[in-house]
């Protein structure tokens, strides 16, 4: 096997288990995190800010949809990177950034992360 090939694998494996570990680390947050702010929705912003870093624009915006949850200047991170194909999505997100310039913290919060539970 090539040495290339070798080190696409093993990135893919790191990868992978970063992802793992910080889905893990979603779980354990979220019900102290619904308990305390109400937010309904998962905070998947470090898997999306590791995303972009890569930079996997479409996995990150696939990961970023609702119910999960992303802070503001994540979702506009990602919206200034998205190309051509996602337009309709870039537009969305700049939309969600000037709603939130708008809104108090409690209404963005909420607007953001959809109602709280109930």
């Amino acid at each position: 096997m090539p040495a290339c090939r070798l080190r696409c694998n093993a990135a893919d494996a790191l990868r992978n288990e970063l992802q793992a570990v910080l889905v893990a680390r979603e779980q354990q947050v979220a019900p102290h995190s619904r308990a305390r702010t109400g937010e309904a929705g998962t905070d998947v912003t470090l898997r999306v800010e590791v995303l972009c870093m890569e930079p996997r624009w479409g996995e990150a915006l696939a990961l970023e949809q609702p119910p999960a949850r992303c802070q503001p200047s994540t979702l506009r991170a990602l919206a200034r990177n998205l190309g051509k194909e996602h337009q309709i999505q870039r537009i969305e997100l700049k939309l969600v950034e000037e709603i939130c310039g708008l809104l108090d913290a409690t209404r963005r919060r909420n607007f953001v992360g959809g109602p709280p539970a109930g």
